[in-house]
């Protein structure tokens, strides 16, 4: 802030324009003495909608009032999967391994918890770890029992991180 016209007093700042549910904002320091700076830091929370948001930073002293405009751009929080390999061929009574990654294709994404379906009867599978700590990876271990039917599966995997799903699939062969 600049002194016009020989003004020294003191200058509260407030914005307006933050939703609810994106986050917080804070001046330091809130009261600028005549000329000088503020740092105002805005902290998103996690769970904030990813988009565009006008704010309006105002400037009060007394009957005078200034206003500037600004802008705050949330990334819009996704991930992907990928799995490694498509494709496992194991003998009944064996498990087959595969590898999930999680990669962070925008904002800040936080666990990933992780499901799969589509097992065959007499088999078990687990992940490890489970949640994922985005990004990171975790190993699908598929465990096949004597029991277990042979032929062709398809598994589905999920990926959920609060209001983001994303699924992979892959094939399993029982010989």
């Amino acid at each position: 802030m600049a002194s016009l016209n020989g003004f020294a007093g003191d200058v509260a700042l407030s914005l307006t324009g933050l939703p609810s549910g994106v986050g917080t904002a804070n001046f330091s320091p809130q009261v600028v003495a005549g000329a000088g700076s503020s740092q105002l830091t805005v902290t998103t929370v996690p769970t904030a909608a990813g988009g565009t948001y006008p704010l309006t930073i105002t400037g009060t002293a007394g009957g005078l009032t200034h206003t500037v405009a600004v802008t705050l751009v949330v990334s819009a929080r996704d991930f992907a999967l990928s799995v490694s390999p498509s494709s496992a061929t194991v003998s009944r009574g064996q498990s087959a391994k595969y590898a999930v990654g999680v990669s962070v294709t925008g904002g800040s994404v936080g666990n990933v918890s992780l499901a799969v379906a589509g097992l065959p009867t007499g088999t078990t599978a687990a992940f490890s770890p489970n949640p994922v700590a985005s990004p990171g990876s975790s190993t699908l271990t598929v465990k096949t029992t004597s029991s277990t039917r042979r032929g062709t599966y398809t598994l589905h995997i999920t990926g959920t991180s609060g209001t983001g799903v994303h699924k992979a699939t892959v094939t399993l062969i029982v010989k």
